[in-house]
């Protein structure tokens, strides 16, 4: 008696690693539906152990917000605009709304520029201006992607090709 009560724990324990992976199997076989709720149950966990990594995430994000704005404002005032911090805020708000609903789409190709312009007559700036700053803000994306793919050019082997492999099997 006293070895069957010795081996229960191990089986318990055995069994609940069965159903555990059964509980996983059956999430991922329930598609989408059973995932989505492990990964909420993640990220309420990360919230609830990690509140300072979670603020500084937030702040971190409100910084390049802000970069961005403030970007806007730059290239607003180089187009002899003269627009106000609160203008700057409502186009970058407009581009972030735009980047959220057209994330299926590369580059948000037309929609973006569809959107400025649209921003730009409802603030009374003007459609040409409206399209000139998007053309000004894809060449800065242009550039920064262009210098992108140099370094990692750099980093690979010759012509952007990382070297070949070399025979790890041979035939005899």
């Amino acid at each position: 008696h006293l070895a069957d009560a010795a081996r229960r724990p191990a089986v318990a324990e055995v069994g609940d690693a069965h159903a555990a992976a059964a509980t996983e199997r059956s999430d991922v076989d329930a598609g989408p539906a059973g995932v989505l709720p492990r990964i909420d149950g993640e990220l309420a966990g990360f919230y609830r152990r990690a509140p300072g990594r979670l603020a500084l995430s937030v702040l971190w994000h409100l910084a390049g917000w802000s970069v961005g704005m403030l970007e806007g404002w730059l290239i607003m005032r180089a187009l002899n605009l003269p627009v106000s911090l609160a203008t700057a805020l409502v186009v970058e708000s407009v581009e972030a709304s735009i980047a959220f609903v057209a994330f299926m789409i590369p580059a948000r190709a037309g929609l973006q520029e569809a959107g400025h312009v649209a921003a730009f007559v409802a603030l009374g700036l003007g459609a040409p201006v409206g399209l000139a700053f998007t053309v000004v803000r894809r060449l800065r994306q242009a550039v920064w992607a262009g210098l992108g793919y140099l370094a990692l050019a750099s980093l690979q082997g010759t012509a952007g090709y990382p070297p070949p492999a070399p025979a790890v099997l041979e035939r005899e």
